[in-house]
């Protein structure tokens, strides 16, 4: 994950040299920024079929291997006549590489992590990403100077990458010894089932209607088993679309933050590149931190305060979304342009405050879909992904216009917003089966 934060930030660090060098306007950098993400967007959902089928770091450490050649591919734009081509195709072949990374997560946090530790395997491997964003953005300006221009910058992570992806490849475990890689869901014991006011699996019964398989208001079973009850058809679609809009606006916001973060710097005036890197690292810094400090707090609710998981991940992700929302507001009402000092340090409070979703909504995902999570956040993924390219064309457009920064940022803290509103009305805690073998209508 640090090596695919590297490998994808690295270009929005060169984006002011590679358009000066190229002669490419914001649009066209929008362009390229959205061409990783629709080949990001064209794999989640077959990666998170392949990833729960034959395990996620297996999966992982392969597409780091594709997407690290990709990267030492970059370079072949100088010795064309129409670069933007070549890096169009080049930027959509990592982001169909990359695709795999979020659904191989979910899936090896599924098979691997105990359920009440979720929340903090999730926080830490995330605060490693964006621990690569920080090392990406703070390395890559001096690695460019020192070894002579930005081909060198992508050729030397290139080859870490692919080192890395095959030494790791010869250690693996198999898939099949994964603690909780069982494919049948298991029954929790009866008098958990009579806490969450459900019905027994083996009765005939039907569930309550105000209590259907809601699985996170009981605790989760100790092995990592989901309860064997009908789903409702209707309630599952609705789940599924509610956590499809509260990942759209986490893809919003990550993917334009981080990808014209540095542009907007050197917009304000900054035009050393090695400050502009530096000071981009500072929000992913605080995401690092921030990430880790979730998941102890996820913890430390669960474990000490005796919170249900659905208490803890909706009071992570009311973080997650507000927090977000209103840092971002002395950057929408200043009509005269911020100070480098007041973006960053707006920019920092954004993303820090929004890595507790990986607390709130990506361990929420493995919680209430367990045999199905690489496949669930595939799908929830791709929508994220999908309002990630149309925000990179969007933005691009809209920072070279009259209205300029201020109106981005707006748009970001309205969708945070809104996310908040879908979560509190929609999310519950309801088991969601993907297959169709459980679904009633």
């Amino acid at each position: 994950m640090i090596l695919a934060a590297v490998h994808r930030v690295t270009f929005s660090v060169l984006a002011v040299p590679f358009a000066a060098e190229f002669h490419m306007s914001l649009p066209e950098m929008g362009l390229l920024q959205s061409a990783a993400l629709i080949g990001y967007l064209l794999g989640q959902i077959p990666a998170g079929v392949v990833a729960d089928r034959f395990g996620g770091v297996h999966v992982l450490l392969a597409g780091l291997a594709c997407w690290s050649t990709m990267t030492g591919l970059n370079p072949l734009a100088g010795y064309s006549t129409n670069p933007l081509q070549i890096l169009v195709v080049m930027r959509a072949a990592l982001g169909l590489a990359q695709s795999v990374m979020m659904p191989s997560v979910s899936a090896t946090a599924a098979r691997w992590v105990p359920p009440a530790n979720r929340g903090k395997a999730i926080s830490t491997i995330y605060a490693a990403s964006s621990g690569g964003t920080v090392l990406g953005l703070m390395t890559t300006p001096l690695l460019a100077q020192l070894l002579g221009g930005w081909p060198a910058c992508f050729l030397l992570f290139a080859g870490l990458g692919i080192v890395w992806a095959v030494g790791c490849w010869m250690y693996l475990p198999t898939p099949s010894s994964a603690p909780y890689a069982s494919a049948s869901l298991k029954q929790i014991q009866p008098e958990a089932h009579a806490a969450a006011g459900l019905q027994q699996p083996n009765s005939r019964r039907k569930p309550a209607a105000s209590s259907q398989t809601q699985l996170l208001e009981a605790d989760l079973p100790a092995d990592g088993g989901a309860v064997i009850l009908p789903v409702n058809r209707s309630q599952n679609i609705v789940h599924i679309l509610a956590l499809c809009w509260v990942h759209s606006v986490i893809g919003w916001g990550f993917f334009i933050l981080q990808s014209w973060i540095p542009t907007y710097l050197n917009h304000l005036g900054m035009t050393d590149l090695k400050t502009v890197g530096l000071l981009s690292a500072l929000p992913w810094l605080g995401t690092a931190i921030a990430a880790v400090l979730a998941g102890r707090v996820a913890g430390h609710l669960r474990d000490q305060k005796g919170w249900t998981a659905l208490r803890v991940r909706t009071f992570c992700q009311d973080i997650a979304t507000l927090g977000p929302a209103v840092s971002l507001v002395p950057l929408i009402i200043s009509s005269q342009g911020s100070s480098v000092a007041t973006a960053v340090l707006c920019l920092t409070g954004t993303l820090s405050l929004q890595a507790f979703c990986y607390a709130g909504f990506h361990a929420y995902v493995q919680d209430v879909a367990p045999q199905d999570a690489g496949k669930l956040l595939g799908i929830t993924n791709t929508c994220g992904t999908m309002v990630g390219i149309v925000g990179n064309i969007v933005t691009g457009n809209i920072a070279a216009s009259q209205g300029g920064y201020p109106i981005v940022f707006a748009l970001i803290s309205g969708g945070y917003l809104s996310s908040f509103v879908v979560w509190r009305i929609w999310v519950n805690g309801h088991s969601i089966v993907l297959g169709k073998q459980q679904l009633v209508k």
